[in-house]
């Protein structure tokens, strides 16, 4: 899903990033901290509007991105997206402990997401979670990229 070379860029650039706190702030609910539309992820949106508008089958317009660093209070309860995020495409950019992976279940199936690797469903339509939490000392770094129908009404940010 995402070139080797880029996949190695983005997780230097977002570990710097995490420690110099740009931008990202904590999410209690969730274990996370996380941070919205990112200039250099929203280039990477960008570039991968075309894949999902060939994977989707539909013309999109890009809606939100936000990128999450899950530690070991992370959690994902079940959950359908808010309108905004109709399409969804979820890339796993780094995991510290890939021999212990953090499943991710759309519609009960499971999915493994390894670095570099994603997954698209749909965000509304589509239940998703993850069980449980990362393993201690684990962190999984997670971009999520939403996309909704080019005709769309709402306002895309919400």
């Amino acid at each position: 899903m995402i070139p080797d070379d880029l996949l190695a860029s983005l997780q230097i650039y977002l570990k710097a990033a995490k420690v110099t706190h740009g931008g990202f702030c904590y999410q209690k609910a969730f274990g996370r901290v996380a941070v919205h539309d990112d200039p250099l992820m929203v280039m990477v949106h960008k570039r991968l509007l075309p894949i999902a508008e060939m994977m989707f089958g539909i013309p999109l317009r890009r809606s939100n991105c936000y990128t999450a660093i899950y530690g070991k209070k992370g959690v994902l309860p079940k959950h359908l997206d808010k309108p905004q995020c109709e399409f969804s495409l979820d890339v796993c950019i780094d995991d510290t402990a890939p021999e212990t992976p953090w499943q991710l279940y759309v519609e009960g199936v499971e999915y493994i997401l390894r670095p570099g690797e994603g997954i698209m469903y749909y965000g509304c339509k589509q239940v998703h979670w993850r069980e449980g939490s990362p393993k201690p000392g684990q962190e999984i770094t997670m971009a999520f990229f939403h996309f909704v129908d080019e005709r769309f009404k709402g306002g895309l940010r919400e």
